[in-house]
């Protein structure tokens, strides 16, 4: 006996045609990426996920519910950084199918989430480093009067330096699930970084060139976790010290500065404005690099891979994309391509 589709069942199995972002984003869309519950449209500008009227109304009962789209990061396929941190995992692991295995959607999730963190803490940085250099250009083109001479002061320093702390530790907690759901997937909520190395050291044929790798990678992620520590419980030996802009002996006016204090590990004293940087250039450097060396985890330990393909960099000339440096490679001859 067959039974005859509804009305409402013939619409939502039909073809759809969707616009996605609305009269403020006309731009092209560029990419796809499917995950487990979602599908996501990268435009030039930004990233949007796709609901379907079944993902709103699944039983089927309002024929009016659209399909629709809705912006989750306000930055897409021409940023650097989106294209550093999201299309570079998606270009190394995304493998084109309509289902999308349950570890990889989670990747893809947690992908998404590791860059909303990673452009929310660029803008957090970018923000405090103008306000610096606005009160560094106030002293350098001011003359002042010697009797009413004002220093110049950053507003709620501590505030922001700490905000900025938070959000960088977030960042390395999704930094540090790309990994645990390749390698640590039955571990609870948050692994301790020893339990990576040792799920790193039982992987077959891993090296201790490999296990070096990873070492490095697990102090710097780990001097994020004690700089957010240092500025959220604060005792003897374990804080961070600001300095907001002072005029030294000389008469000269040093810009602010941070230390932070922990037994494991100390940074010293230096302006505020490099340590931005260094944690900016290195949260991204980490965000990008971690699909990379998870995938050549993977190839090294047994993923099925008859045709010898590798992770490289290659050249911007050679590049599908010019911010995105790595990806999976087959050697035809004596040359390295891009696969896929």
């Amino acid at each position: 006996m067959t039974t005859k589709k509804r009305a409402i069942d013939r619409q939502r199995e039909g073809a759809i045609t969707l616009e996605v972002g609305g009269d403020d984003d006309n731009s092209q869309v560029k990419e796809f990426l499917s995950t487990s519950n979602a599908l996501y449209t990268i435009t030039e500008q930004a990233i949007y996920k796709v609901l379907l009227a079944d993902d709103v109304d699944p039983k089927r009962t309002n024929p009016d519910i659209p399909d629709q789209s809705q912006k989750i990061i306000p930055c897409g396929y021409n940023d650097p950084t989106v294209a550093k941190i999201l299309l570079t995992a998606k270009y190394i692991f995304d493998e084109k199918n309509a289902e999308v295995r349950p570890p990889l959607g989670e990747f893809f999730e947690a992908t998404i989430e590791l860059t909303k963190d990673a452009l929310e803490l660029q803008k957090m940085i970018s923000d405090l480093k103008k306000e610096i250099s606005k009160n560094e250009d106030f002293v350098e083109n001011t003359v002042q009067k010697p009797n009413g001479f004002s220093l110049p002061s950053i507003t709620d320093l501590k505030t922001k330096v700490h905000n900025i702390l938070i959000k960088a530790d977030k960042a390395k907690d999704n930094i540090f699930l790309l990994y645990k759901i390749h390698f640590l997937p039955n571990e609870g909520n948050k692994p301790s970084p020893e339990k990576y190395s040792e799920a790193f050291k039982n992987l077959p044929n891993v090296d201790d060139e490999v296990l070096n790798i990873w070492e490095e990678k697990k102090k710097f992620l780990w001097l994020v976790r004690n700089a957010r520590n240092s500025s959220e419980h604060p005792k003897d030996g374990q804080k961070v010290i600001l300095n907001d802009f002072i005029m030294q002996p000389d008469g000269s006016i040093m810009p602010p500065l941070i230390e932070i204090e922990h037994e494991q590990t100390p940074f010293g004293l230096l302006p505020l404005i490099e340590f931005l940087d260094f944690l900016e250039k290195m949260i991204i450097d980490y965000s990008e690099l971690a699909p990379v060396f998870i995938k050549q985890l993977l190839l090294i330990s047994g993923e099925k891979n008859p045709l010898g393909v590798w992770v490289l960099e290659f050249p911007e000339g050679e590049r599908r994309h010019p911010h995105v440096r790595f990806y999976k490679s087959i050697k035809m001859g004596d040359v390295e391509r891009i696969l896929g």
